[in-house]
């Protein structure tokens, strides 16, 4: 059995236990965990109290960078704010969230039994067809409370009425001592509301009595209700505030000093009363938490019920396969009235990665969500907005949605993608289901495609189901050498030439989206100017055509190139970057510090090891044929006609050359622009 040992409440501190886990936990996870940590307050409390009962009771002190800290959770806080699970991300304060009446607990972290689960949908089955039900087993609880407490004692925010509620909270009859002690009680307040009365008659002066909880009753007057009149000399301790004049007299205070030791007694005797009530129901208080934990679990479940007989919802089954016929979006469903456009999910072992492609606001994003949010909803136990669904047990559920820079932690959009996703590649699992909706799109072109590659890779080593939204069409047709890659797109009609129109059908459908320039069509649709369109267009073309016309002339170079690629990552295995947050001029000559940087936030090294391969080979291809380029030409051309233009007028604002000097070196300026010229031709 084990044993329970206190430890101080001072030393459950989120932030040392923060600080513990920098200090503590292994450089190459540190970047990752954190991330996944930073918002779990009783986590963090509980590791700074056993590490610091480790050194204060054991004497046992831990080098630096040499404990291995692994956080595992059913949905990590990344995931939770993706899906709004609990909270609103555009308003926290409104309701459209997943079921913002359930228990944070159950969304948090849904079953992962099956038996449980199916005893919850069982259960809601049970609601939808009986909606009442009855629980005996407070009758004995609830017997006793009726026999000692009045029935119509409730909470009061007045002292005087606070007052009364705590003198008559038991009923008369049950104590004959304490019904004695109230009779004096009630005897004396009517005996000082005579008196009072009797001033109102001798003295011809309409007062008020008042109560408050320091001074007792005593009396008051407004300056308009008296008049001219002066108080008489039997009202004392006369105080004006404003427009009120508040006094007492000598019999007031001596009764008020009788209610007040009645009531001592009353109180003494009442709580005692209400004490031993307490203690007698404190032995059976386990029955109590049961029953809140049961109608807690009752109204989450009736409100499941409740759901489906206003929408059309279908209990789900559990096998090893993903699927889901006609699915709708439980959240786009419940904010907005119009038609939805179902679409079916298949996944299984053989095909538990997913490509999805389309035009931005073609769905993609909502298509991905709804796997989640169905899949959530199914493992607590509610039927989903579904034809047909079956659904396999998920231990974790990641996702990587958001492309929200994080400026409290000094993250941009890449940073927090880049941690977001070594978080996923450390704890996935066979049984996970992945959620990644765009990646590598906050650095360059060809470091993203080398990283997201190298990511679909290693995540195409688990079992887990991957369903992956990308605009990096390489991505559909070099993983297909993979059995287990499955291409969707979104469906998209794109009606006229001069004018263009894109119809969104909002339709999942099996291969790849062939139009890899729809970007271009959006830019004419939302009304960009067509010189921009028409260069936008050249380049699109242009870099297409560079990048395919070396594909076949690329397979002899590839083994150099892994071998060139080795040879820098392992000699750059700790790379550190330095922000000097500096502006200087001229472009940065590094085009990889994409890479760099996924080395630095704790990505696998055979992760960075393929993204490097894929990034440099994608920017030889780039720089293969720009001599060859037409475009690139005439490029050059006018950067040479631009640096002819400012030596001379350099020399004209500036030169104090004579006129033989300054003739033959304009020669040799001509020269020299000539030759270049002909070199560009």
């Amino acid at each position: 059995m084990a044993n329970i040992v206190p430890i101080g409440r001072k030393y459950f501190n989120d932030a040392i236990g923060l600080n513990y886990i920098k200090q503590y936990g292994l450089e190459e996870d540190c970047a990752s965990l954190i991330l996944g940590i930073t918002s779990k307050f009783y986590c963090l409390a509980a590791t700074a109290a056993i590490l610091k009962y480790i050194e204060s009771t054991q004497n046992i002190f831990f080098i630096n960078h040499s404990i291995k800290f692994k956080y595992q959770g059913c949905e990590d806080c990344v995931t939770a704010r993706n899906l709004e699970l609990i909270s609103n991300i555009n308003n926290p304060h409104s309701n459209h969230s997943l079921y913002a009446r359930l228990l944070r607990t159950n969304i948090l972290q849904p079953l992962s039994d099956v038996i449980t689960i199916n005893m919850r949908l069982d259960a809601v089955e049970e609601l939808i067809r009986n909606e009442l039900l009855t629980d005996p087993r407070l009758e004995i609880f609830e017997e006793r409370i009726n026999d000692v407490i009045n029935e119509d004692i409730t909470y009061a925010k007045s002292p005087l009425a606070l007052r009364n509620q705590r003198c008559y909270a038991v009923k008369a009859g049950f104590n004959g001592l304490l019904d004695v002690a109230r009779q004096t009680y009630k005897e004396t307040v009517n005996d000082l509301n005579e008196i009072i009365d009797q001033y109102r008659e001798q003295y011809q002066i309409p007062i008020k009595t008042q109560f408050s909880s320091t001074t007792g009753f005593y009396l008051s007057i407004t300056t308009e209700q008296l008049e001219d009149k002066q108080l008489p000399l039997v009202y004392i301790n006369v105080k004006k505030r404003r427009k009120t004049l508040t006094f007492t007299t000598l019999e007031v205070m001596k009764k008020n000093t009788k209610i007040n030791d009645s009531l001592t007694e009353v109180y003494l005797m009442s709580d005692k009363t209400i004490e031993d009530l307490i203690s007698e129901i404190r032995g059976g208080i386990g029955v109590l938490y049961k029953v809140s934990e049961s109608i807690a679990m009752l109204d989450m479940l009736t409100s499941f019920a409740h759901q489906c007989t206003v929408s059309n919802y279908v209990r789900p089954e559990f096998t090893d396969t993903l699927a889901i016929k006609n699915g709708r979006n439980p959240m786009r469903e419940s904010l907005y009235t119009d038609t939805f456009v179902p679409n079916d999910t298949y996944a299984s072992s053989t095909t538990n990665f997913q490509l999805i492609t389309g035009p931005n606001m073609s769905g993609k994003s909502t298509y991905l969500r709804q796997i989640a949010l169905m899949s959530i909803m199914s493992q607590i136990g509610s039927y989903v907005p579904v034809e047909y669904a079956s659904f396999r047990i998920t231990d974790q559920l990641f996702t990587r949605i958001c492309n929200d820079d994080n400026i409290e932690s000094n993250a941009s959009t890449f940073v927090v993608e880049m941690r977001e996703t070594a978080y996923i590649l450390q704890n996935v699992t066979d049984d996970s289901l992945v959620i990644i909706d765009e990646l590598g799109r906050g650095t360059s072109t060809h470091d993203g495609l080398g990283i997201t590659y190298a990511i679909c890779e290693e995540l195409l080593k688990t079992k887990a189901f991957v369903f992956f939204a990308t605009h990096f069409h390489e991505l559909t047709r070099s993983l297909t050498i993979y059995p287990n890659v499955v291409n969707l797109h979104l469906e998209v009609e794109i009606e006229g030439d001069s004018r263009i129109a894109m119809k969104y059908l909002y339709r999942v459908k099996d291969g790849r989206n062939d139009d890899e320039h729809y970007g271009l069509k959006f830019g004419q649709i939302v009304g960009l100017p067509e010189n921009v369109i028409r260069k936008a267009s050249e380049v699109s073309y242009k870099l297409k055509e560079l990048i395919d016309s070396n594909k076949e002339k690329s397979t002899s170079n590839k083994i150099i190139q892994r071998r060139k690629t080795l040879l820098q990552i392992e000699g750059d295995s700790r790379i550190a970057m330095k922000y000097l947050y500096r502006v200087k001029d001229g472009r940065n000559d590094d085009e990889h510090y994409g890479l760099k940087f996924g080395q630095i936030v704790g990505l696998p090294e055979n992760v960075i090891r393929k993204a490097s391969e894929v990034s440099y080979k994608l920017k030889e291809l780039i720089d293969s044929n720009k001599e060859k380029s037409t475009s690139n030409k005439i490029i050059q051309r006018r950067k040479t006609l631009l640096q002819l233009t400012q030596n001379l007028l350099q020399i004209r604002r500036s030169s104090n050359l004579n006129k033989d000097e300054l003739r033959r070196y304009l020669k040799m300026v001509q020269e020299e622009f000539i030759s270049k010229m002909e070199e560009l031709l």
